[in-house]
């Protein structure tokens, strides 16, 4: 699956237009220092970062989850894949309200910040 993602991903890619620039750049490094000085890329790059960790600890709370169930048992077992499905039920629940306002919050913002 992920090798036909990656083709198509390819497939679309190669088909973009490159707006070419009057000049290539003698020092790359400094237009890249220009980027990172914008506060909307720092933001940006803040909010990637942090979104990443927080996907990231969700697995580690599911093990975390079973660390905590101490016994191996079949019935304990099956206590914890409870315990860890009502997590994501009240994770997506926290999520939906979130889905439904954000085309409000576009539109009240902007989406020159994003």
């Amino acid at each position: 699956i992920m090798a036909v993602c990656w083709a198509a991903d390819l497939l679309v890619v190669s088909g973009l237009r490159v707006p070419e620039r009057a000049g290539v750049s003698t020092n790359p490094w400094a237009e890249v220092g220009k980027l990172f000085s914008s506060m909307k890329t720092i933001a940006f790059l803040f909010w990637c970062v942090m979104v990443g960790f927080v996907f990231g600890s969700m697995g580690l709370h599911f093990w975390l989850l079973e660390d905590l169930g101490g016994n191996k048992r079949c019935d304990d077992s099956r206590n914890i894949k409870l315990l860890q499905g009502l997590c994501l039920t009240v994770n997506c629940i926290g999520e939906t309200p979130v889905f439904f306002l954000s085309g409000i919050l576009l539109t009240w913002l902007g989406n020159s910040l994003c």
